[in-house]
């Protein structure tokens, strides 16, 4: 379940607090990529998590998967190309790296249906070839607990977050090779 109640969930809000503080001490989060460029922030876990906090806004499935699918993408994409590749390869790691059982045929529906939704070609409820609308919430949990437990262990954990700090460290510690490579 994406919400809880208790001291787990005040530990949880405090740290990604800490984090938006991190982010803004940088310049804020509309500015991460240009402060990157500059060599000034960490446009990786801003935009992480600016994409788990917008997705967290909103009560409609349709516009939180896209989001939650981008926070990652921001953590793990190093190619200008590949991003489903990417996606589907690196988002299993790091779900094993935070501890969350999700196998890679629930990534790669996942990246399905990311990619139907983005590209307007359906809305989740007419995507029940790709997986059953009774399962879409169960799966999306899945991909908002990565996305969460991730931005947190970066933000509470430096040299895990060492692991996202450019293209070198992501490739390094995600590994990932190119279709034809």
């Amino acid at each position: 379940m994406p919400f809880s109640t208790g001291a787990s969930a005040l530990t949880y809000f405090s740290a990604l607090s800490n984090g938006l503080a991190h982010c803004a001490g940088r310049g804020n989060v509309a500015r991460a990529d240009a402060l990157a460029v500059e060599g000034q922030g960490d446009a990786r876990s801003c935009a992480a998590f600016w994409y788990h906090e917008y997705a967290m806004r909103s009560s409609v499935l349709e516009v939180r998967l896209p989001l939650v699918t981008a926070g990652l993408e921001a953590l793990i994409n190093s190619y200008e190309n590949y991003s489903g590749n990417q996606f589907r390869t690196r988002v299993p790691q790091l779900a094993k790296a935070c501890g969350i059982a999700i196998s890679e045929a629930e990534v790669h529906c996942a990246w399905t249906l990311r990619s139907k939704l983005v590209h307007a070609e359906a809305f989740l409820y007419g995507l029940d070839t790709i997986l059953p609308v009774t399962e879409h919430l169960d799966l999306y949990e899945k991909l908002e607990t990565v996305l969460r437990s991730t931005v947190r262990k970066y933000l509470l954990d430096e040299s895990f977050g060492d692991r996202f700090r450019d293209k070198a460290a992501v490739d390094a510690h995600w590994p990932f090779k190119p279709p034809g490579e």
